[in-house]
C-alpha cells in the first residue's frame, strides 16, 4: 500500500486516507477547542431545534448555554485562564464566546442536519455529530481538488495526485475542516466555484457549467465574508469564456482599465504620509494642507470636529526599534496647536499598548506650542501618537490645526519651544540640547494616500476584509512603522497554514523554532521553484487559467494578510490565521507542489538523483509533520 501510495494513488485511496486522517482529528482535539467552536455549534443547534425559521442576531437559548458552558468546564476549556463561565447567570447570557448567530447561515444549516435527530443527546456528543458533518465537507474539498487537477494538468502527471494528497496530509487544514466552524463551508463552496470556473474556462461555455459557477458564487453571500470575492470573480470567468476563442486579450485589458479607474476614483493623495485616519474619522477635507499660518514649513495638519459625530483622530505608529528602546522611560511630546474656535481638549496623546497618556490644553485661535511628559509602560508592546481633539457640545464644525509635532526621549523644558533645523522637523535643539524627532513627517510636509469619503462610507456596508481595509490605507505604505506587524502577521500565517492548533495557541513542539524554520524553508523552496519554472518554460499555454488562478490566489491571500491591519488602531493587536486563506487551498498546494517538483527536477538533472527520491522526501516530510502535530496536540491537552 505504501508503494502504491507513493507512486500513484487513486482517488478512492486518497479519500480513504482523508477519511482516516479526518477521523483522527475529529476525536484527537478535545471538545470546544477549535476557533469559536462553542458559538458556531450554538448557531447550528438553534437552527436544528427552534421552529419558525433562522434565529435572529442576539438570540440565544439559556439552558443550551448552561449545558455548553458546563461541558466546556468539564473538558478543561478554561485551564490557565483564571476564570469560568457563570452557570447561574440569569440577567445575561452565559458566556460561551462571541455569538455567531446572525452570520450567513448556509454552513450552519448543513451542520444542523445531524443535530435534528439527536436533540436528546448530551451536547458534547452532538458536537461530535456536527464535526462529522464538517468531515463530510472536508472529503468534498478533497474531491474538488482531484477534479480541478484533472482539468489543469495532463493525464499521468504526478501533480494530479500530489496536490490533492497534500490537502489530506496538511495538519492545519485537516484540523480546521473537522471542526464546527463556518470556515469549513466557505472553503468547500469556494473550492466548488474554482473547480467549475477552471472547467468552464478550459472547455468553453455550457449551461450546466454556468449554473455550477453561478450558484457557487451566489451562495457565497450566504456562507462567509471571506468568499464574497467569488461574485466579482464570476464576472471575470464569464468574460474569459466569452472571449475564449478570439480576442483573448479583451478581458485582461478591461480588467486593467477597471482597476485603474477604481483606483483613481477611490484614492486621493492629500493626507499626511505616515499619519493614518481613525476608523470613525469621516472628514472630507484633506488632513494636510498648505497654510500661511504654519509655524514651520508650508503645510499644517487639520482635524475637523463635526457636531454629533464620533470623535475624529489621526495617528502615527512608532517603529518597533523605537518603542522597544523607550519601554519604562519618560518621553516628551509636543506640538504647535490652534483652532478655528477656542476650546479645551486633550488633543495630543500617546498610547503605549496599556493606557492612553494625555493632558488637556486650552487651545486658542493663534498657534501656540504645547508639550507634556509621559512615562511609558515597562511592558509596552507597541506605541502610537494620536491627534484626537474633542469638542464639548459644539453646534458647528471646529477645525483644530497641528504643526511641528515632536517626540523625544527624556525630559525637556515644557515652557520652551524647540528650535528645528528645517521644515521637516526631524532634528534641532530643545532647551539647548540637540534632539532627534522620533516622529516622521512631523510637520505634514509630505503628502500621503487617503480614501475618498464616498468610498469609505460605502465600505461600511460591506465586509471589513474585502480586498483591504479602506480606513487604514496609509498603513500600507508605512513599512517602517508597521513593518513589525507585517512580519508578525506573515509569520503567523505561515505557522497556522501548516500546523498550529486550538484557538491558534498550540504550536508544534518540542522543537518549535526548528520546525517552523523548516516549514518556512519548504515554503520558500516551493515559491522559488514556481519562479524558476516560469523562467525556464515561460507562462503555460493556458495562460488564461494561469492568470485567473494567480488573481484568485493574490486576492484571497492579500485580503487575509490585511485582515488584522485595522487592529493597529485598536487596543489589542490581531494577527490573522491562515484559515481565512484556505478557500484557495487547492491553487496554493498546486503552486507549492509544482515548485517542489521543479527544484527536484533540477536536482535530478544536476545531482544525478533518482526520481524516486523526491517522492520519498515528499512522503517523509508530510509524515514527520503530521506526527509532530499529533504529538503537539496530545501533549498540550492530555499530558502536560
Amino acid at each position: 500500500m505504501i508503494t502504491r501510495l507513493v507512486r500513484k494513488p487513486s482517488l478512492g485511496l486518497i479519500l480513504i486516507l482523508g477519511l482516516l486522517h479526518g477521523l483522527l482529528y475529529v476525536f484527537l482535539v478535545p471538545p470546544w477547542q477549535h476557533y469559536d467552536e462553542p458559538a458556531h455549534f450554538e448557531y447550528a443547534w438553534l437552527i436544528a431545534n427552534r421552529p419558525g425559521g433562522l434565529p435572529l442576531r442576539g438570540e440565544f437559548d439559556q439552558p443550551l448555554r448552561r449545558a455548553l458552558a458546563a461541558s466546556m468546564i468539564e473538558h478543561d476549556f478554561f485551564r490557565g485562564m483564571g476564570v469560568l463561565s457563570d452557570l447561574e447567570a440569569s440577567n445575561e447570557a452565559v458566556w460561551i464566546g462571541v455569538s455567531q448567530v446572525g452570520d450567513p447561515p448556509l454552513y450552519y444549516v448543513l451542520a444542523s442536519l445531524p443535530l435534528r435527530f439527536l436533540s436528546s443527546w448530551d451536547v458534547t456528543l452532538q458536537l461530535y455529530a456536527a464535526r462529522f458533518a464538517s468531515l463530510g465537507l472536508y472529503l468534498l474539498s478533497i474531491l474538488c481538488a482531484w477534479g480541478m487537477l484533472q482539468e489543469l494538468v495532463s493525464d499521468g502527471h504526478v501533480l494530479r495526485w500530489m496536490a490533492p494528497l497534500s490537502l489530506v496530509l496538511l495538519p492545519g487544514f485537516t484540523d480546521l475542516m473537522t471542526s464546527v466552524n463556518n470556515d469549513v463551508g466557505a472553503v468547500v463552496l469556494f473550492c466548488l466555484f474554482l473547480w467549475g470556473s477552471v472547467r468552464l474556462i478550459r472547455c468553453g461555455f455550457s449551461l450546466p457549467g454556468l449554473l455550477w459557477v453561478g450558484a457557487a458564487a451566489l451562495l457565497s453571500l450566504w456562507t462567509k465574508e471571506t468568499v464574497i470575492l467569488a461574485l466579482p470573480l464570476l464576472g471575470l470567468v464569464l468574460f474569459l469564456v466569452l472571449f475564449r476563442a478570439r480576442w483573448r486579450w479583451v478581458p485582461w485589458a478591461a480588467l486593467m482599465l477597471l482597476t485603474i479607474t477604481i483606483s483613481i476614483s477611490v484614492f486621493s493623495w492629500n493626507d499626511a504620509l505616515f499619519w493614518g485616519r481613525w476608523r470613525d474619522t469621516f472628514q472630507e477635507s484633506p488632513i494636510s494642507k498648505r497654510s500661511v499660518d504654519a509655524p514651520l514649513g508650508n503645510n499644517i495638519m487639520q482635524i475637523e470636529i463635526a457636531p454629533n459625530e464620533p470623535r475624529p483622530a489621526i495617528f502615527q505608529l512608532l517603529p518597533s526599534e523605537q518603542f522597544s528602546a523607550l519601554r519604562g522611560k519618560t518621553v516628551t511630546l509636543g506640538a504647535w496647536i490652534w483652532a478655528s474656535q477656542p476650546l479645551t481638549s486633550d488633543a495630543l496623546s500617546l498610547f503605549d499598548g496599556d493606557s492612553y497618556l494625555s493632558q488637556r490644553f486650552k487651545i486658542d485661535t493663534s498657534p501656540a506650542f504645547f508639550a507634556m511628559t509621559v512615562p511609558l509602560a515597562q511592558d509596552a508592546n507597541f506605541a502610537r501618537v494620536i491627534l484626537s481633539p474633542a469638542g464639548t457640545g459644539n453646534v458647528e464644525t471646529i477645525t483644530v490645526y497641528f504643526d511641528g509635532l515632536v517626540l523625544v526621549e527624556g525630559l525637556r523644558p515644557l515652557n520652551e519651544v524647540p528650535q528645528f533645523d528645517d521644515s521637516s522637523a526631524q532634528q534641532g535643539k530643545w532647551g539647548g540640547v540637540p534632539f532627534h524627532n522620533l516622529l516622521r513627517n512631523a510637520s505634514g510636509e509630505v503628502a500621503g494616500p487617503s480614501v475618498r469619503l464616498w468610498a469609505k462610507e460605502l465600505s461600511l456596508g460591506f465586509s471589513r476584509i474585502i480586498l483591504f481595509p479602506t480606513q487604514e490605507a496609509s498603513l500600507l505604505l508605512d513599512w517602517h512603522g508597521a513593518g513589525w506587524y507585517y512580519h508578525a502577521a506573515a509569520q503567523n500565517l505561515l505557522q497556522t497554514f501548516w500546523a498550529k492548533f486550538g484557538w491558534g495557541h498550540i504550536p508544534l513542539s518540542p522543537f518549535t523554532n526548528q520546525f517552523y524554520f523548516l516549514l518556512q524553508m519548504f515554503t520558500l523552496v516551493g515559491f522559488g521553484g514556481v519562479f524558476v519554472r516560469v523562467l525556464r518554460l515561460g507562462i503555460p499555454q493556458s495562460w488564461n487559467l494561469f492568470l485567473f488562478l494567480s488573481i484568485v490566489l493574490a486576492g484571497i491571500w492579500v485580503q487575509t494578510f490585511l485582515r488584522g491591519i485595522s487592529s493597529l488602531i485598536g487596543p489589542e493587536i490581531y494577527l490573522p490565521p491562515a484559515r481565512y486563506a484556505y478557500p484557495v487551498i487547492i491553487p496554493t498546494m498546486l503552486m507549492l507542489n509544482a515548485g517542489w517538483l521543479e527544484i527536484a527536477y533540477l536536482l535530478e538533472r544536476w545531482g544525478q538523483l533518482s526520481p524516486r527520491v523526491k517522492l520519498w522526501v515528499y512522503a517523509l516530510f508530510f509524515l514527520g509533520l503530521d506526527l509532530a502535530s499529533v504529538y503537539s496536540i496530545t501533549y498540550y491537552y492530555y499530558i502536560r
